[in-house]
């Protein structure tokens, strides 16, 4: 029950930091005809958990804001090598874009990593409407997750 309760705590924490809190590798970057500014960061949670906050303004209401996709990468050794682990694709994970008439996508996405090793992710921010649409890369810090 303990550890249930901690793993609701560090969640509700995490979201909160990702709502209210900028990291510091993090700097917001302005685009384009449909994104205005994206950013995205890794958190770490407990038990080897990466969270990949996502931040994406559109200059207007959009049809879709979001990403349209996440992938992480891993690395076992220190960073001297580095394997794609994980695709997020909008397609596949449909929470990862807000639909009609929105403006603003903010929301971590959440994969099961392991304590020690260290992550990064490329973030593909999007924006759409009816005269076509946006994307954008950004590829996040490094962070290494915690037990």
């Amino acid at each position: 029950m303990k550890k249930h309760l901690l793993k609701v705590v560090s969640l509700i924490m995490v979201i909160a930091m990702c709502i209210g809190s900028v990291s510091v590798a993090s700097a917001v970057v302005r685009s384009s005809l449909y994104l205005n500014q994206y950013r995205a960061w890794l958190s770490p949670g407990s038990d080897g958990v990466i969270y990949v906050c996502v931040d994406v303004q559109a200059v207007d209401y959009m049809d879709e804001v979001g990403a349209s996709k996440i992938q992480i990468y891993e690395s076992t050794d220190g960073g001297e090598t580095w394997d794609s682990v994980r695709v997020f694709m909008k397609s596949l994970y449909p929470e990862m874009v807000l639909e009609d008439e929105v403006w603003y996508y903010e929301a971590p996405v959440e994969y099961q990593g392991v304590a020690g090793r260290q992550y990064f992710a490329v973030v593909t921010a999007y924006a759409a409407d009816s005269t076509g649409f946006d994307e954008k890369e950004y590829i996040t810090a490094i962070v290494t997750a915690r037990r």
